[in-house]
Protein backbone atom coordinates (compact mmCIF):
# COMPACT_ATOMS: atom_id res chain seq x y z
CA UNK A 1 0.00 0.00 0.00
CA UNK A 2 1.50 3.21 -0.97
CA UNK A 3 2.07 5.84 1.83
CA UNK A 4 0.60 9.38 1.37
CA UNK A 5 4.43 10.67 2.99
CA UNK A 6 7.27 8.98 1.39
CA UNK A 7 10.45 8.41 4.24
CA UNK A 8 13.30 6.76 3.81
CA UNK A 9 13.07 4.44 7.04
CA UNK A 10 11.23 0.74 6.37
CA UNK A 11 9.75 -1.58 8.38
CA UNK A 12 8.29 -4.61 7.62
CA UNK A 13 5.05 -6.02 8.79
CA UNK A 14 4.68 -9.15 11.40
CA UNK A 15 2.91 -12.32 11.21
CA UNK A 16 1.64 -11.84 7.60
CA UNK A 17 -2.27 -12.04 7.49
CA UNK A 18 -4.19 -11.63 4.09
CA UNK A 19 -5.84 -8.33 3.53
CA UNK A 20 -8.09 -6.92 0.94
CA UNK A 21 -7.91 -6.93 -3.01
CA UNK A 22 -7.21 -4.12 -4.96
CA UNK A 23 -4.69 -2.88 -2.79
CA UNK A 24 -1.17 -1.43 -4.01
CA UNK A 25 2.03 -2.65 -2.41
CA UNK A 26 5.28 -1.46 -2.54
CA UNK A 27 7.52 -4.84 -3.08
CA UNK A 28 11.38 -5.34 -3.11
CA UNK A 29 12.77 -8.32 -4.48
CA UNK A 30 15.84 -10.00 -3.13
CA UNK A 31 18.47 -7.48 -5.24
CA UNK A 32 16.66 -4.31 -3.32
CA UNK A 33 15.23 -3.22 -6.01
CA UNK A 34 11.63 -1.98 -5.51
CA UNK A 35 8.19 -1.64 -7.86
CA UNK A 36 4.79 -0.97 -7.48
CA UNK A 37 2.48 -3.90 -8.43
CA UNK A 38 -1.36 -4.34 -7.66
CA UNK A 39 -3.01 -8.24 -7.58
CA UNK A 40 -6.19 -9.45 -6.37
CA UNK A 41 -5.14 -12.70 -4.99
CA UNK A 42 -4.90 -13.02 -1.34
CA UNK A 43 -1.55 -11.19 -0.53
CA UNK A 44 0.68 -11.87 2.84
CA UNK A 45 1.40 -8.52 4.79
CA UNK A 46 5.10 -10.13 5.38
CA UNK A 47 5.76 -10.04 1.98
CA UNK A 48 6.55 -7.15 1.45
CA UNK A 49 7.80 -3.49 3.05
CA UNK A 50 6.42 -0.64 3.53
CA UNK A 51 8.02 2.52 3.36
CA UNK A 52 7.00 6.05 5.51
CA UNK A 53 7.81 7.85 8.57
CA UNK A 54 8.18 6.30 11.85
CA UNK A 55 5.17 7.36 12.80
CA UNK A 56 3.29 6.20 9.95
CA UNK A 57 4.80 3.00 10.44
CA UNK A 58 3.32 2.58 13.92
CA UNK A 59 -0.20 3.88 12.98
CA UNK A 60 0.10 0.98 10.08
CA UNK A 61 1.29 -1.62 13.03
CA UNK A 62 -1.51 -0.80 14.89
CA UNK A 63 -4.02 -0.85 12.10
CA UNK A 64 -2.54 -4.40 11.39
CA UNK A 65 -3.05 -5.37 15.02
CA UNK A 66 -6.69 -4.21 14.43
CA UNK A 67 -7.06 -6.52 11.25
CA UNK A 68 -5.86 -9.55 13.22
CA UNK A 69 -8.95 -10.96 13.82
CA UNK A 70 -10.70 -14.12 12.72
CA UNK A 71 -11.45 -13.82 9.11
CA UNK A 72 -15.04 -13.38 8.12
CA UNK A 73 -16.05 -13.17 4.40
CA UNK A 74 -17.60 -9.23 3.63
CA UNK A 75 -16.35 -7.83 7.18
CA UNK A 76 -14.67 -4.62 6.49
CA UNK A 77 -11.81 -3.24 8.83
CA UNK A 78 -12.64 -0.69 10.93
CA UNK A 79 -11.29 3.01 9.97
CA UNK A 80 -8.49 4.15 11.75
CA UNK A 81 -9.91 8.63 12.31
CA UNK A 82 -6.11 9.43 12.60
CA UNK A 83 -5.04 8.44 9.16
CA UNK A 84 -7.99 7.66 6.68
CA UNK A 85 -6.72 5.68 4.14
CA UNK A 86 -8.48 2.45 1.91
CA UNK A 87 -10.93 0.01 3.73
CA UNK A 88 -9.89 -3.28 2.88
CA UNK A 89 -12.80 -5.99 3.37
CA UNK A 90 -11.50 -9.67 4.11
CA UNK A 91 -12.64 -11.84 1.50
CA UNK A 92 -14.24 -15.38 2.09
CA UNK A 93 -11.84 -18.55 3.10
CA UNK A 94 -10.01 -19.47 0.03
CA UNK A 95 -11.29 -23.54 0.11
CA UNK A 96 -14.60 -23.59 1.65
CA UNK A 97 -15.50 -27.43 1.79
CA UNK A 98 -18.79 -27.69 0.28
CA UNK A 99 -20.72 -29.77 2.29
CA UNK A 100 -21.75 -33.16 0.49
CA UNK A 101 -24.77 -33.96 -0.38
CA UNK A 102 -25.77 -37.56 1.64
CA UNK A 103 -25.30 -41.00 0.20
CA UNK A 104 -28.48 -42.34 -1.22
CA UNK A 105 -29.47 -45.55 -2.86
CA UNK A 106 -30.31 -43.39 -5.92
CA UNK A 107 -26.87 -41.50 -5.77
CA UNK A 108 -24.58 -44.38 -6.53
CA UNK A 109 -22.94 -44.78 -9.78
CA UNK A 110 -23.10 -47.99 -12.07
CA UNK A 111 -25.92 -49.14 -11.19
CA UNK A 112 -26.28 -50.89 -14.46
CA UNK A 113 -23.22 -53.56 -13.17
CA UNK A 114 -24.42 -53.63 -10.08
CA UNK A 115 -28.00 -55.00 -10.93
CA UNK A 116 -25.90 -57.53 -12.93
CA UNK A 117 -23.80 -58.86 -9.81
CA UNK A 118 -26.83 -58.65 -7.49
CA UNK A 119 -28.94 -60.93 -9.35
CA UNK A 120 -26.24 -63.39 -9.81
CA UNK A 121 -26.07 -63.55 -6.19
CA UNK A 122 -29.64 -63.90 -5.68
CA UNK A 123 -28.74 -67.79 -6.97
CA UNK A 124 -26.96 -69.51 -3.90
CA UNK A 125 -30.10 -68.50 -1.21
CA UNK A 126 -32.69 -69.51 -3.99
CA UNK A 127 -30.78 -73.16 -3.68
CA UNK A 128 -29.81 -73.41 -0.12
CA UNK A 129 -32.81 -71.85 1.96
CA UNK A 130 -35.32 -74.44 0.75
CA UNK A 131 -33.28 -77.23 2.17
CA UNK A 132 -32.69 -76.20 5.51
CA UNK A 133 -36.53 -75.72 5.71
CA UNK A 134 -36.74 -80.06 5.41
CA UNK A 135 -33.02 -81.36 6.01
CA UNK A 136 -34.23 -83.01 9.56
CA UNK A 137 -36.93 -84.62 8.04
CA UNK A 138 -35.34 -85.53 5.18
CA UNK A 139 -31.94 -87.08 7.33
CA UNK A 140 -34.99 -89.01 9.22
CA UNK A 141 -36.68 -90.40 6.60
CA UNK A 142 -33.34 -92.19 5.69
CA UNK A 143 -32.94 -93.98 9.11
CA UNK A 144 -36.16 -93.52 11.02
CA UNK A 145 -34.80 -95.00 14.14
CA UNK A 146 -31.85 -92.68 14.41
CA UNK A 147 -31.90 -90.67 17.40
CA UNK A 148 -32.52 -86.50 16.98
CA UNK A 149 -28.76 -86.54 18.28
CA UNK A 150 -27.39 -88.54 15.14
CA UNK A 151 -29.86 -86.59 12.83
CA UNK A 152 -28.32 -83.36 14.50
CA UNK A 153 -24.61 -84.13 13.46
CA UNK A 154 -25.44 -85.64 9.75
CA UNK A 155 -27.22 -82.24 9.21
CA UNK A 156 -23.76 -80.38 10.27
CA UNK A 157 -21.90 -82.49 8.29
CA UNK A 158 -24.20 -82.19 5.28
CA UNK A 159 -24.14 -78.08 6.09
CA UNK A 160 -20.31 -78.13 6.41
CA UNK A 161 -19.74 -80.46 2.73
CA UNK A 162 -21.23 -77.53 0.84
CA UNK A 163 -18.78 -75.13 2.32
CA UNK A 164 -15.88 -77.38 1.95
CA UNK A 165 -16.20 -77.03 -1.76
CA UNK A 166 -15.56 -73.74 -1.47
CA UNK A 167 -12.89 -74.09 0.88
CA UNK A 168 -11.17 -75.75 -1.62
CA UNK A 169 -12.02 -73.57 -4.54
CA UNK A 170 -12.14 -69.61 -3.72
CA UNK A 171 -8.39 -69.05 -3.33
CA UNK A 172 -8.04 -70.40 -6.65
CA UNK A 173 -10.44 -68.43 -8.40
CA UNK A 174 -9.77 -65.65 -6.46
CA UNK A 175 -5.85 -65.90 -8.08
CA UNK A 176 -7.59 -66.15 -11.58
CA UNK A 177 -9.11 -62.86 -11.53
CA UNK A 178 -6.05 -61.29 -10.60
CA UNK A 179 -4.41 -62.53 -13.25
CA UNK A 180 -4.30 -60.46 -16.67
CA UNK A 181 -5.76 -63.38 -18.99
CA UNK A 182 -9.18 -64.42 -19.24
CA UNK A 183 -10.85 -67.66 -20.12
CA UNK A 184 -12.39 -67.63 -23.45
CA UNK A 185 -16.75 -68.63 -24.01
CA UNK A 186 -17.37 -71.69 -25.45
CA UNK A 187 -17.55 -72.32 -29.41
CA UNK A 188 -18.45 -76.05 -29.50
CA UNK A 189 -20.36 -78.76 -27.68
CA UNK A 190 -17.35 -80.54 -26.17
CA UNK A 191 -15.88 -77.04 -24.30
CA UNK A 192 -19.76 -76.14 -23.08
CA UNK A 193 -19.52 -79.64 -21.80
CA UNK A 194 -16.54 -79.14 -19.90
CA UNK A 195 -17.16 -75.43 -18.81
CA UNK A 196 -20.65 -76.74 -17.21
CA UNK A 197 -18.92 -79.69 -15.59
CA UNK A 198 -16.93 -77.20 -13.64
CA UNK A 199 -20.22 -75.28 -12.20
CA UNK A 200 -19.89 -77.16 -9.12
CA UNK A 201 -17.08 -75.53 -8.28
CA UNK A 202 -17.22 -72.41 -9.43
CA UNK A 203 -19.46 -71.19 -6.44
CA UNK A 204 -16.68 -69.61 -4.87
CA UNK A 205 -18.05 -66.47 -6.90
CA UNK A 206 -18.91 -64.04 -4.33
CA UNK A 207 -15.47 -63.03 -3.40
CA UNK A 208 -14.80 -62.11 -7.11
CA UNK A 209 -18.21 -60.37 -6.68
CA UNK A 210 -17.26 -58.17 -3.66
CA UNK A 211 -13.68 -57.79 -5.95
CA UNK A 212 -15.80 -56.32 -8.62
CA UNK A 213 -17.86 -53.90 -6.67
CA UNK A 214 -14.80 -52.47 -5.44
CA UNK A 215 -13.59 -51.76 -8.75
CA UNK A 216 -16.52 -50.04 -9.40
CA UNK A 217 -17.42 -48.34 -6.64
CA UNK A 218 -14.14 -46.19 -5.69
CA UNK A 219 -15.17 -43.68 -3.72
CA UNK A 220 -15.46 -45.20 0.51
CA UNK A 221 -18.52 -42.85 1.08
CA UNK A 222 -20.80 -45.27 -1.29
CA UNK A 223 -19.15 -48.82 0.13
CA UNK A 224 -21.53 -49.26 3.06
CA UNK A 225 -24.25 -49.31 0.70
CA UNK A 226 -22.85 -50.84 -2.08
CA UNK A 227 -21.08 -54.14 -0.52
CA UNK A 228 -24.94 -53.96 1.05
CA UNK A 229 -26.40 -55.58 -1.46
CA UNK A 230 -24.73 -58.84 -1.59
CA UNK A 231 -26.14 -59.65 1.61
CA UNK A 232 -29.60 -57.81 1.05
CA UNK A 233 -30.42 -59.92 -2.41
CA UNK A 234 -29.37 -62.96 -0.11
CA UNK A 235 -32.39 -61.51 2.16
CA UNK A 236 -34.32 -61.21 -0.99
CA UNK A 237 -33.15 -65.11 -2.19
CA UNK A 238 -34.62 -66.27 1.66
CA UNK A 239 -38.17 -64.87 0.94
CA UNK A 240 -38.88 -65.92 -2.48
CA UNK A 241 -36.99 -69.34 -2.73
CA UNK A 242 -37.30 -70.17 -6.25
CA UNK A 243 -34.24 -71.60 -9.75
CA UNK A 244 -33.87 -68.36 -11.78
CA UNK A 245 -32.12 -68.12 -14.76
CA UNK A 246 -29.98 -64.68 -16.18
CA UNK A 247 -28.01 -64.54 -18.65
CA UNK A 248 -24.49 -62.00 -18.79
CA UNK A 249 -23.63 -60.34 -21.46
CA UNK A 250 -19.91 -61.08 -21.88
CA UNK A 251 -17.34 -57.98 -19.94
CA UNK A 252 -14.73 -57.38 -22.31
CA UNK A 253 -11.75 -55.78 -20.18
CA UNK A 254 -10.21 -52.43 -21.99
CA UNK A 255 -6.74 -53.38 -22.07
CA UNK A 256 -4.33 -51.94 -19.87
CA UNK A 257 -0.32 -51.50 -19.26
CA UNK A 258 0.80 -54.47 -17.68
CA UNK A 259 0.76 -53.45 -13.54
CA UNK A 260 2.98 -54.30 -10.86
CA UNK A 261 1.93 -57.11 -8.62
CA UNK A 262 2.75 -57.82 -5.18
CA UNK A 263 4.45 -61.00 -4.61
CA UNK A 264 1.73 -63.33 -2.54
CA UNK A 265 4.25 -63.98 0.12
CA UNK A 266 4.23 -60.43 0.92
CA UNK A 267 0.49 -60.10 1.25
CA UNK A 268 0.58 -61.57 4.95
CA UNK A 269 0.56 -58.35 6.57
CA UNK A 270 -0.56 -57.53 10.53
CA UNK A 271 -3.84 -56.31 9.18
CA UNK A 272 -4.33 -59.12 6.92
CA UNK A 273 -3.78 -61.54 9.81
CA UNK A 274 -5.86 -60.01 12.34
CA UNK A 275 -8.92 -59.39 9.61
CA UNK A 276 -8.54 -62.59 8.63
CA UNK A 277 -8.49 -64.27 12.28
CA UNK A 278 -11.85 -61.88 13.54
CA UNK A 279 -13.84 -63.00 9.57
CA UNK A 280 -13.29 -66.48 10.51
CA UNK A 281 -14.77 -66.45 13.42
CA UNK A 282 -17.49 -64.36 12.48
CA UNK A 283 -18.79 -66.78 9.49
CA UNK A 284 -17.93 -69.73 12.06
CA UNK A 285 -20.48 -68.67 14.50
CA UNK A 286 -23.03 -67.03 11.59
CA UNK A 287 -22.60 -70.19 9.66
CA UNK A 288 -23.42 -72.39 12.91
CA UNK A 289 -26.34 -70.49 13.58
CA UNK A 290 -28.00 -71.32 10.08
CA UNK A 291 -26.97 -74.86 10.53
CA UNK A 292 -27.97 -75.48 14.48
CA UNK A 293 -31.31 -73.18 14.04
CA UNK A 294 -33.03 -75.38 11.86
CA UNK A 295 -32.53 -78.37 13.33
CA UNK A 296 -33.49 -76.82 16.87
CA UNK A 297 -36.77 -75.66 15.41
CA UNK A 298 -37.42 -78.90 14.08
CA UNK A 299 -36.26 -81.22 17.20
CA UNK A 300 -38.91 -82.56 18.82
CA UNK A 301 -40.23 -81.25 21.70
CA UNK A 302 -39.40 -82.56 25.81
CA UNK A 303 -42.82 -84.18 27.29
CA UNK A 304 -41.82 -83.95 30.93
CA UNK A 305 -45.59 -85.83 31.49
CA UNK A 306 -44.27 -88.79 29.56
CA UNK A 307 -42.65 -91.64 30.91
CA UNK A 308 -38.81 -92.21 29.70
CA UNK A 309 -39.78 -95.01 27.68
CA UNK A 310 -41.97 -92.51 24.95
CA UNK A 311 -41.46 -92.07 21.73
CA UNK A 312 -40.12 -88.21 22.27
CA UNK A 313 -37.81 -89.14 25.46
CA UNK A 314 -36.78 -92.14 23.12
CA UNK A 315 -35.82 -89.91 20.12
CA UNK A 316 -34.02 -87.40 22.34
CA UNK A 317 -32.12 -90.45 23.50
CA UNK A 318 -32.34 -88.78 27.14
CA UNK A 319 -31.60 -91.33 29.62
CA UNK A 320 -34.24 -93.18 31.78
CA UNK A 321 -33.47 -90.98 34.97
CA UNK A 322 -33.47 -87.69 33.62
CA UNK A 323 -35.44 -85.05 35.24
CA UNK A 324 -34.78 -81.20 33.95
CA UNK A 325 -33.05 -79.00 36.15
CA UNK A 326 -33.75 -75.24 34.70
CA UNK A 327 -31.87 -73.19 33.90
CA UNK A 328 -29.41 -74.45 31.95
CA UNK A 329 -30.29 -78.42 32.54
CA UNK A 330 -33.69 -78.73 30.12
CA UNK A 331 -33.88 -80.40 26.47
CA UNK A 332 -35.92 -80.62 23.46
CA UNK A 333 -36.92 -78.17 20.67
CA UNK A 334 -40.05 -76.62 18.85
CA UNK A 335 -41.44 -79.71 16.64
CA UNK A 336 -42.06 -77.18 14.07
CA UNK A 337 -43.12 -78.35 10.94
CA UNK A 338 -41.53 -77.84 7.56
CA UNK A 339 -44.51 -75.01 6.37
CA UNK A 340 -43.58 -72.98 9.71
CA UNK A 341 -39.81 -73.25 9.33
CA UNK A 342 -40.42 -71.90 6.11
CA UNK A 343 -42.31 -68.87 7.64
CA UNK A 344 -39.48 -68.49 10.36
CA UNK A 345 -37.28 -68.20 7.44
CA UNK A 346 -38.99 -65.81 5.91
CA UNK A 347 -39.20 -63.96 9.29
CA UNK A 348 -35.48 -63.62 8.73
CA UNK A 349 -35.43 -62.33 5.25
CA UNK A 350 -38.09 -59.70 6.13
CA UNK A 351 -36.49 -58.54 9.03
CA UNK A 352 -32.94 -58.50 7.32
CA UNK A 353 -34.23 -56.22 4.21
CA UNK A 354 -36.03 -54.08 6.37
CA UNK A 355 -32.52 -53.48 8.84
CA UNK A 356 -30.56 -52.92 5.75
CA UNK A 357 -32.57 -50.38 3.88
CA UNK A 358 -34.16 -48.53 6.50
CA UNK A 359 -31.36 -48.52 9.51
CA UNK A 360 -28.25 -49.84 8.53
CA UNK A 361 -27.24 -47.02 5.66
CA UNK A 362 -28.00 -44.30 8.32
CA UNK A 363 -26.59 -45.61 11.59
CA UNK A 364 -23.30 -47.01 9.17
CA UNK A 365 -22.68 -43.49 8.13
CA UNK A 366 -22.83 -41.78 11.41
CA UNK A 367 -20.68 -44.82 13.56
CA UNK A 368 -18.15 -45.39 10.74
CA UNK A 369 -17.25 -49.27 9.32
CA UNK A 370 -15.42 -50.21 12.18
CA UNK A 371 -17.21 -48.97 15.03
CA UNK A 372 -20.47 -50.49 13.51
CA UNK A 373 -18.89 -53.39 13.27
CA UNK A 374 -17.20 -53.74 16.46
CA UNK A 375 -20.73 -53.15 18.56
CA UNK A 376 -22.30 -55.25 16.12
CA UNK A 377 -20.09 -58.17 17.19
CA UNK A 378 -21.39 -57.87 20.96
CA UNK A 379 -25.17 -58.63 19.72
CA UNK A 380 -24.62 -62.11 18.67
CA UNK A 381 -23.37 -63.48 22.07
CA UNK A 382 -26.70 -62.42 23.69
CA UNK A 383 -28.57 -64.23 20.64
CA UNK A 384 -27.01 -67.20 20.65
CA UNK A 385 -27.51 -67.48 24.68
CA UNK A 386 -31.36 -66.54 24.51
CA UNK A 387 -31.94 -69.19 21.22
CA UNK A 388 -32.32 -72.62 24.05
CA UNK A 389 -34.74 -70.68 26.38
CA UNK A 390 -37.51 -70.58 23.31
CA UNK A 391 -38.23 -74.10 24.28
CA UNK A 392 -39.31 -73.04 27.67
CA UNK A 393 -41.85 -70.38 26.25
CA UNK A 394 -45.54 -71.42 27.57
CA UNK A 395 -47.32 -72.51 24.43
CA UNK A 396 -51.11 -73.52 23.39
CA UNK A 397 -50.45 -77.07 22.52
CA UNK A 398 -48.78 -79.50 25.03
CA UNK A 399 -45.98 -81.98 24.06
CA UNK A 400 -45.02 -83.53 21.30
CA UNK A 401 -47.36 -81.01 19.62
CA UNK A 402 -45.55 -78.25 17.69
CA UNK A 403 -44.76 -75.58 19.91
CA UNK A 404 -47.41 -72.62 19.25
CA UNK A 405 -49.16 -69.46 20.28
CA UNK A 406 -48.35 -65.58 20.22
CA UNK A 407 -45.80 -65.86 22.97
CA UNK A 408 -43.77 -68.37 21.06
CA UNK A 409 -43.97 -66.15 17.69
CA UNK A 410 -42.83 -63.23 19.61
CA UNK A 411 -40.03 -64.66 21.12
CA UNK A 412 -38.67 -66.55 17.22
CA UNK A 413 -39.28 -62.63 15.94
CA UNK A 414 -36.60 -60.94 19.19
CA UNK A 415 -34.52 -63.72 19.19
CA UNK A 416 -33.83 -63.70 15.40
CA UNK A 417 -34.20 -59.78 15.29
CA UNK A 418 -31.16 -59.38 17.96
CA UNK A 419 -29.17 -61.99 15.62
CA UNK A 420 -30.17 -60.35 12.20
CA UNK A 421 -29.30 -56.91 13.88
CA UNK A 422 -26.30 -57.89 14.21
CA UNK A 423 -24.98 -60.02 10.84
CA UNK A 424 -26.50 -57.23 9.25
CA UNK A 425 -23.91 -54.65 10.49
CA UNK A 426 -21.53 -56.99 10.89
CA UNK A 427 -21.11 -58.66 7.31
CA UNK A 428 -21.00 -55.74 5.20
CA UNK A 429 -18.56 -54.08 7.25
CA UNK A 430 -16.59 -57.47 7.11
CA UNK A 431 -16.54 -57.15 3.33
CA UNK A 432 -15.32 -53.94 3.25
CA UNK A 433 -12.51 -54.45 5.67
CA UNK A 434 -11.53 -57.19 4.20
CA UNK A 435 -11.67 -54.98 0.54
CA UNK A 436 -9.46 -52.28 2.80
CA UNK A 437 -7.18 -54.24 4.39
CA UNK A 438 -5.68 -55.67 0.77
CA UNK A 439 -2.13 -54.50 1.18
CA UNK A 440 -2.03 -53.80 -2.44
CA UNK A 441 -4.32 -53.26 -5.61
CA UNK A 442 -2.74 -56.29 -7.29
CA UNK A 443 -3.67 -58.84 -5.44
CA UNK A 444 -6.87 -57.52 -3.95
CA UNK A 445 -8.79 -60.86 -5.59
CA UNK A 446 -6.77 -63.10 -4.27
CA UNK A 447 -7.63 -61.43 -1.42
CA UNK A 448 -10.90 -61.73 -1.22
CA UNK A 449 -10.46 -65.50 -2.58
CA UNK A 450 -8.31 -65.83 0.30
CA UNK A 451 -11.35 -64.44 2.60
CA UNK A 452 -14.00 -66.39 0.84
CA UNK A 453 -11.39 -69.44 1.82
CA UNK A 454 -11.13 -68.71 5.48
CA UNK A 455 -14.54 -68.08 5.81
CA UNK A 456 -15.80 -71.73 3.96
CA UNK A 457 -13.12 -73.67 5.91
CA UNK A 458 -14.71 -72.01 8.92
CA UNK A 459 -18.18 -72.51 7.77
CA UNK A 460 -17.10 -76.12 7.30
CA UNK A 461 -15.57 -76.96 10.79
CA UNK A 462 -18.33 -75.12 12.56
CA UNK A 463 -21.25 -77.11 11.48
CA UNK A 464 -19.73 -79.94 11.91
CA UNK A 465 -18.65 -79.06 15.42
CA UNK A 466 -22.03 -77.40 15.94
CA UNK A 467 -24.01 -80.42 15.11
CA UNK A 468 -21.91 -82.98 17.35
CA UNK A 469 -22.41 -80.66 20.20
CA UNK A 470 -25.87 -80.12 19.24
CA UNK A 471 -26.37 -84.36 19.56
CA UNK A 472 -24.16 -84.52 22.58
CA UNK A 473 -26.43 -81.88 24.33
CA UNK A 474 -29.80 -83.49 23.39
CA UNK A 475 -28.58 -87.09 24.33
CA UNK A 476 -27.39 -85.44 28.03
CA UNK A 477 -30.76 -83.34 28.42
CA UNK A 478 -28.70 -79.95 28.39
CA UNK A 479 -30.04 -78.42 24.19
CA UNK A 480 -28.88 -75.00 25.19
CA UNK A 481 -24.88 -76.70 25.24
CA UNK A 482 -24.29 -76.28 21.50
CA UNK A 483 -26.19 -72.38 21.86
CA UNK A 484 -23.42 -71.53 24.92
CA UNK A 485 -20.49 -72.79 23.13
CA UNK A 486 -21.39 -70.77 20.05
CA UNK A 487 -22.08 -67.36 22.35
CA UNK A 488 -18.27 -68.20 23.59
CA UNK A 489 -17.01 -68.52 19.74
CA UNK A 490 -19.17 -65.50 19.41
CA UNK A 491 -16.87 -63.68 22.23
CA UNK A 492 -14.15 -64.95 21.29
CA UNK A 493 -14.80 -63.15 17.48
CA UNK A 494 -15.86 -59.82 19.53
CA UNK A 495 -12.51 -59.27 21.15
CA UNK A 496 -10.74 -60.38 17.65
CA UNK A 497 -12.48 -57.78 16.10
CA UNK A 498 -11.13 -54.72 18.35
CA UNK A 499 -7.49 -55.59 16.67
CA UNK A 500 -9.05 -55.17 13.23
CA UNK A 501 -8.40 -51.49 11.86
CA UNK A 502 -9.77 -50.00 7.94
CA UNK A 503 -6.63 -49.84 5.40
CA UNK A 504 -6.54 -48.16 2.35
CA UNK A 505 -6.15 -50.85 -0.03
CA UNK A 506 -2.26 -49.55 -0.52
CA UNK A 507 -0.55 -49.91 2.48
CA UNK A 508 2.54 -51.72 0.62
CA UNK A 509 4.08 -49.38 -2.06
CA UNK A 510 5.86 -51.21 -4.78
CA UNK A 511 9.10 -49.91 -6.19
CA UNK A 512 8.43 -46.69 -8.60
CA UNK A 513 4.97 -46.02 -7.19
CA UNK A 514 6.54 -43.49 -4.53
CA UNK A 515 7.10 -41.54 -7.09
CA UNK A 516 4.13 -42.18 -8.64
CA UNK A 517 2.17 -41.56 -5.22
CA UNK A 518 4.28 -37.93 -5.08
CA UNK A 519 3.33 -36.94 -8.62
CA UNK A 520 -0.89 -37.80 -7.87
Amino acid sequence: MALPNGGSSRKSLEDGEAIGTGTEFERFDTAGTHGRSRTNDHLPIDSYEVEGSEDENKGLLARHDVARVPPTAGVAIPQIEEDEGPVATIPPPLASAEKESPVTWRSLPRKDQLAILTFARLSEPLTQTSLQAYMFYQLKSFNPSASDATISQQAGILTGSFAAAQFLTAMMWGRIADAEWWFGFSNSFTQAMIFRSLGGALNGNIGVMRTMISEIIREKKYQSRAFLLMPMTFNVGVIVGRDIELQQAPRHPSPTTRKRKLPFRRIWTRNVLFTFLAHGLLAAHVGTFNSLWFVFLSTPRYDASSSASSSSSASLGLPPDYRPQPPFSFTGGLALPPPSIGFALAVIGVIGISLQIFLYPTLSTKLGTSKSYRLALLFFPLAYTLVPFLAQIPTRSKPPHQADGVLVWIGITSVLFVQVLARTFALPATIILINNCSPHPSVLSTIHGIGQSVSSGTRTIGPVLGGWLYGLGLSHGVVGAAWWGLAGVAICGAVAGRWVREGNGHEILLEGEENEEAKS
